[in-house]
């Protein structure tokens, strides 16, 4: 996911968790937690987290 000052708009300064959760119906549920920090000063920042079952590799880019 990335995101900019535009889908950022009216959110104010700090650290923010995006959770990403999947479930299916029939079992299985993970959710994957990525802190970030906005806005992100001085360029473009990326952080990620990996799920271990039902999510793979979750990165957010915040970019000013």
């Amino acid at each position: 996911m990335t995101f900019g000052a535009a889908q950022m708009r009216g959110v104010s300064p700090g650290q923010y968790t995006l959770a990403v959760e999947a479930a299916r119906e029939v079992g299985g549920r993970e959710v994957v937690r990525v802190p970030f920090t906005w806005p992100a000063n001085g360029g473009p920042r990326s952080a990620s987290a990996a799920g271990s079952s039902e999510l793979g590799q979750v990165t957010v880019t915040a970019k000013p």
